[in-house]
């Protein structure tokens, strides 16, 4: 984090990233997330936030059903 990298972690099971979505609320960690709930515009946004050259979100949690294909997070 200190090096500026950023992490992604990717789940089939969304509980398991409703578990790691309060960890880093927890622990003051900047996230967006995607999943099956999150949709269109939303979507994207959540993207563009992540891609964006100064974000302040370290970690993109995504589901591997709705994540993953034709995404591009740098």
């Amino acid at each position: 984090r200190e090096q500026g990298h950023r992490v992604l972690i990717f789940s089939q099971m969304v509980r398991c990233l409703d578990l790691l979505e309060q960890f880093c609320r927890s622990e003051g960690f900047a996230y967006e997330r995607l999943d099956g709930r999150i949709r269109g515009v939303e979507r994207q946004a959540a993207i563009d936030r992540s891609n964006a050259p100064n974000s302040q979100s370290f970690v993109f949690l995504l589901s591997t059903r709705a994540g993953g294909f034709g995404i591009t997070i740098t």
